[in-house]
């Protein structure tokens, strides 16, 4: 090779590696077919990272995922897709909303920010523990970062529901400021970033509610003002591929009411200051209700097994300094210049409809609009009587003002439920989401507690160690004498300089219900039950059985006794399979099709079978867990022989654990905890034989064959090949059927390399000319190795 030419290609090479350089990285939008599902509870719904909760792409085909499919398989959706929206005023004073037309929320290009699943019950998943030993609890978000500095990834997150999906996203991306929006408006971001949860539990009762929480941060280098929050939910009640289902839908508004006993807040009459002779201590009782409407839709039509959806409000955050001023305790022309968020819990709701044009009750369409539809001041329908496409938006604020670094959160819930339990199911949400009083943070020695004047860590009232932002300094009484009015337990009137650099453990909102007894944090969301973290599985396929293996984790996290009750002790595993597929209307018909097939339990008691005839011994462990050994996927095995060659199945297993609630004389009380069924389209395994040393000895198999019979896989979007049937029994070698009909027309033709021992061969019931085959008697042929076999089968449509 000649030196200029070396020296040409070299800086050919250099031009190249500069051009690729520069190309623009791409963010990873998590949106795709067969996706990030909550599937843990008695629905199916597509979580996204681009603002977006369910799936938006159904109608272009984009993604077959469900969007929010009750009950789960069903193929009846209740959710078209719903967006948060986050509007405010800039610096300049101008409105801006993120979030109304589809991808102004973006990941941004690092990898790692995609939707992420987890389920409580794991390591690092306890919740109220310093699960790293870092002096810090639960700080972590699931988002394959190093949140805390500590070296470790995703070790100490605090799950409290069955199953979590979590997602990051901005509104600031290039690919969004630099994208071209239908509406014709730029999208001029806020600067924020935005962390999504969303829940389901697997418990009985609280499995029709989607749990969602989002963490809203100011990521610029200005403060916002006049934020608002909303959810606009795109409401749909239609079956999976009709046309104009979600025309009929009418909305109306489910009234709820719950009561919470959060305890009682005690001081004893040895601790009153000055102390008095009366034995009786100073109490009240912490009791508290909820009540509310929350927006819902359901179809005109009420068809049977039809659902019906309700967006529920449950929290937003709010501002310790605003309740200071709304109970007079210091000046409001003080703490104004820093207010962030209302004092109190407040949500607005108002309905529009897509069949409507905006302004005369469909949604808006610009920034201004959004932000007036945030606000409960642009017009809605105005007759919800009638049927429409609906859409609800569920808002909050005005926060008056959000400096950099600083977050807001909102919490809310999707239920789902038949119109008739509606109601129901959205009070279980409140419950489900109430939670309570938690001894998160150390306390003083036990001698000084229930002082009325001693506030550290939640101790009479005492809910936060309050430290001013900057700039502000106040002076005023931390212990709210004026709350044990008119009982007249306390005389003394102390005061408390406030400044920001220091915090003062303050009853800021002059309540001894909000922090008592050391429990100063409120804990939202809880888990109704503890229900075991589901095993990992896999499946092997063979000639007539089909092998399934899974690993030992979910007995070793209950064993170690991690769980948040120690009353949990772990029982065994079901295996479940699915194989009739009648009538489909997703991807997997729904969970009550999966038939047990076998169970495998530490105590026989019930019928299962000892654990120890699944257990493979040569299995070797792969690492010590809290310890115990714990043994990858492969420690337990079963072959299930009743299967049949060319049958398609879907199998899953699960972790059953239990605890005592009480004891009746001599008899306890035991309730059973089993792990979802957890299953994909993807996990479909198919038994087969291996190919022959011989040709001519193929067959057919299922002959004849019977559209929707139990094991016929009719297509459905998103599994529009499905239907086959399959040639059993080639040669060991290359090989070519050929397909007729009586009239010697060729249908299709499959060639086939069995030469690595494949014996098997599919074929979806296409023509050549793309076109489904009809009923009748079908003739083929197998040309291999020079022979030539001939037969015949059946297809009844």
């Amino acid at each position: 090779m000649s030196r200029g030419f070396r020296a040409v290609s070299a800086t050919f090479v250099t031009l190249v590696g500069l051009c690729l350089a520069v190309l623009p990285a791409h963010s990873v939008l998590d949106v795709e077919n067969r996706g990030p599902q909550l599937t843990a509870g008695a629905f199916a719904m597509r979580i996204t990272n681009i603002g977006a909760i369910g799936n938006p792409f159904r109608d272009v085909g984009r993604s077959f995922d469900p969007s929010l499919e009750y009950p789960r398989g069903s193929g009846r959706e209740l959710l078209k897709h719903a967006q948060l929206w986050v509007g405010a005023e800039d610096p300049l004073g101008h409105v801006r909303v993120s979030g109304g037309p589809l991808l102004e929320w973006r990941p941004t290009l690092d990898p790692e920010d995609r939707v992420r699943v987890a389920y409580a019950g794991g390591p690092g998943t306890l919740r109220w523990i310093d699960d790293d030993g870092d002096g810090r609890i639960d700080e972590e978000f699931m988002d394959g970062r190093d949140d805390d500095a500590d070296g470790e990834v995703d070790e100490d997150l605090g799950l409290f529901a069955t199953q979590t999906l979590f997602a990051r996203y901005r509104d600031d991306q290039p690919e969004a400021t630099q994208y071209y929006y239908p509406n014709g408006e730029s999208h001029v971001p806020l600067h924020l970033e935005v962390r999504q949860e969303a829940f389901a539990w697997a418990i009985p009762g609280y499995d029709q509610v989607v749990g969602l929480r989002f963490v809203i941060t100011n990521r610029g280098t200005e403060p916002l003002t006049k934020v608002r929050i909303g959810l606009h939910a795109d409401l749909d009640a239609s079956l999976s591929g009709s046309v104009g289902g979600h025309l009929d839908d009418v909305a109306r508004a489910v009234d709820y009411q719950q009561h919470f006993n959060d305890g009682t807040s005690r001081i004893p009459s040895a601790f009153l200051h000055p102390p008095i002779s009366n034995p009786i201590p100073w109490y009240k009782d912490c009791l508290t209700t909820v009540s509310g409407a929350a927006p819902s839709i359901h179809e005109s039509r009420r068809e049977p097994g039809g659902g019906s959806v309700a967006l529920v409000p449950l929290w937003h955050t709010t501002d310790p300094l605003s309740l200071l001023e709304e109970q007079g305790r210091v000046s409001g022309s003080i703490l104004r210049p820093y207010y962030f968020a209302p004092p109190r819990v407040s949500f607005r709701s108002s309905y529009f409809a897509n069949d409507l044009p905006p302004g005369q009750g469909g949604s808006p369409i610009l920034d201004a609009d959004r932000y007036r539809a945030l606000a409960g001041e642009f017009p809605g329908v105005p007759d919800t009587l009638l049927a429409h496409d609906y859409v609800v938006l569920m808002s909050c604020g005005p926060f008056t003002r959000l400096d950099p670094g600083r977050s807001l959160e909102m919490d809310l819930a999707l239920v789902v439920a038949p119109p008739e339990s509606l109601r129901t199911e959205v009070e279980h949400a409140l419950q489900i989401h109430h939670g309570g009083y938690v001894n998160a943070l150390p306390d003083s020695a036990a001698s000084l507690w229930r002082q009325w004047w001693i506030g550290n860590t939640g101790i009479t009232g005492h809910e936060v160690c309050y430290e001013p932002p900057v700039g502000l300094e106040f002076v005023v009484d931390p212990h709210c004498v004026i709350k044990f009015a008119p009982d007249a337990v306390a005389t003394v009137d102390s005061q408390a300089h406030y400044e920001h650099g220091s915090c003062v453990w303050t009853d800021l909102d002059c309540d001894a219900c909000t922090g008592f007894d050391g429990r100063e944090t409120f804990a939202r969301w809880r888990d109704p039950a503890g229900v075991p973290m589901p095993p990992t599985w896999r499946t092997v396929s063979g000639d007539g059985v089909v092998r399934v293996e899974w690993d030992d984790r979910s007995e070793v996290l209950v064993d170690a006794r991690i769980a948040n009750d120690a009353n949990v002790r772990f029982v065994g595993y079901n295996l479940y399979r699915l194989d009739d597929w009648r009538s489909r209307q997703a991807d997997l018909p729904s969970p009550a099709r999966f038939q047990q097939v076998a169970s495998f339990a530490r105590d026989t008691t019930l019928g299962a079978r000892p654990l120890a005839q699944a257990t493979d011994s040569s299995v070797a462990y792969d690492r010590i867990l809290y310890e115990r050994r714990l043994h990858p996927v492969g420690r337990y095995r079963w072959n299930d022989t009743r299967v049949l060659n060319g049958f398609d199945y879907v199998y899953a297993v699960t972790a059953v654990s239990e605890r005592t609630l009480q004891v009746l004389g001599d008899t306890p009380i035991t309730e059973r905890l089993e792990s979802p069924i957890l299953a994909t389209l993807d996990s479909v395994v198919t038994p087969d034989v291996a190919a022959r040393e011989a040709p001519g000895g193929v067959w057919v198999v299922p002959n004849p064959f019977r559209a929707r019979a139990p094991w016929d896989r009719a297509p459905v979007p998103g599994d529009s090949f499905s239907r086959h049937l399959d040639f059993m029994g080639l040669p060991r070698a290359r090989s070519t059927i050929r397909i007729y009909t009586l009239a010697g027309d060729l249908v299709t033709t499959i060639d086939h390399d069995g030469s690595r021992g494949d014996g098997q061969a599919r074929w979806d019931l296409i023509s050549r000319n793309g076109q489904d085959v009809a009923s009748g008697i079908y003739l083929f042929t197998v040309e291999s190795r020079g022979t030539n076999q001939v037969g015949r089968f059946v297809v009844l449509r």
